[in-house]
C-alpha cells in the first residue's frame, strides 16, 4: 500500500512513465497518477503455488485499469511475479508470455 513511483527496464517500452505515480489503497484499487489525471484500477497480490518457486515465496501482483487509461498504462495491466522485494522496492516480471522480459521497478 501507499505511494510509488516507477521505472521500467525494457527494451520495448519506450514511453515516459516518470510524471506517473501509483497509489495502491487497502481496498485493492489503486489511482495512477500524471499531475493532471488520475485514472483507477484494482491490484491483488496473490500465490500462485506454481512449479517456478516454491508456493511460501510463488507470489505475484495482479494490476486491472477498470476504467479507461491511455494505452501506455493499460499495457500495463498484467500479472507480475515478484523477483525481490523489499521496503523500498518491488522487483516484477510480466508474466505475459508475449512479453516475459518486461522488467518493472517500483520505489517508494
Amino acid at each position: 500500500m501507499g505511494v510509488w513511483h516507477f521505472e521500467i527496464i525494457d527494451s520495448k517500452l519506450h514511453d515516459d512513465y516518470t510524471n506517473y505515480t501509483f497509489h495502491f489503497n487497502k481496498d485493492l484499487s489503486f489511482t495512477v497518477d500524471d499531475n493532471e489525471k488520475s485514472y483507477k484500477g484494482k491490484w491483488n497480490v496473490i500465490s500462485d503455488n506454481g512449479t517456478d518457486d516454491s508456493p511460501a515465496t510463488d507470489i505475484d501482483l495482479d494490476l486491472l485499469f477498470t476504467a479507461y487509461a491511455p494505452h501506455k498504462l493499460e499495457q500495463l495491466g498484467h500479472n507480475y511475479h515478484i523477483l525481490n522485494r523489499t521496503k523500498e522496492k518491488i522487483e516484477l516480471i510480466n508474466e505475459d508470455t508475449d512479453h516475459p522480459e518486461r522488467l518493472i521497478l517500483f520505489r517508494v
